[in-house]
């Protein structure tokens, strides 16, 4: 059974709830669903095929246990299950994704809070690359873009994404 928090403490929100825990080797299949099931469910929304398979393939389980083994994987647990993930490599958050049935209930910014408060125990700005999906979040926690990049997928179609950067005003007063 997982501790739900950040080391010790539950986490709330607007969801009485929800919490997050740090993921074990044993929730690679769950990690891997969330990703699997947000990617197949909401990207095609915004992306041609060609760049939703590349999602697909980027987002591959050595790559998932990877970061779970070194301790960079969180689980959201909402309503009796685990409906979102995030990472945190250094001080940039990746892979956060929230299943499609529990988007637009604040539970994507509930775990973007833990993962910024985790990368501002240690540094100034948070780095992340924006899916179209998520860039209007982002753009309300205070991200700023600072780049605009390309990727030509092996289909030829074009994955277009922003890199951005959130400062963490509140650390000049700590």
């Amino acid at each position: 059974m997982h501790r739900f928090g950040s080391p010790g403490r539950i986490m709330t929100s607007n969801q009485s709830d929800a919490g997050i825990a740090i993921a074990r080797p044993s929730d690679l299949d769950t990690v891997r669903r969330i990703v699997q099931t947000t990617i197949s469910g909401i990207y095609p929304l915004y992306y041609p095929s060609g760049v939703v398979q590349f999602f697909l393939e980027y987002h591959t389980p050595d790559r998932i246990l990877a970061d779970i083994e070194a301790g960079r994987v969180y689980l959201l647990k909402a309503d009796a299950a685990v409906v979102g993930t995030g990472t945190i490599r250094g001080n940039e958050i990746l892979r956060v994704f929230v299943l499609p049935e529990f988007q637009g209930r604040g539970y994507g910014s509930f775990i973007m809070k833990h993962l910024e408060e985790m990368i501002f125990r240690t540094h100034r700005i948070a780095k992340l690359d924006s899916s179209l999906p998520a860039f209007g979040m982002y753009l309300k926690r205070g991200y700023k873009p600072r780049a605009w990049r390309k990727i030509v997928t092996s289909g030829g179609q074009v994955l277009c994404y922003h890199e951005m950067e959130k400062e963490d005003v509140q650390g000049a007063s700590r």
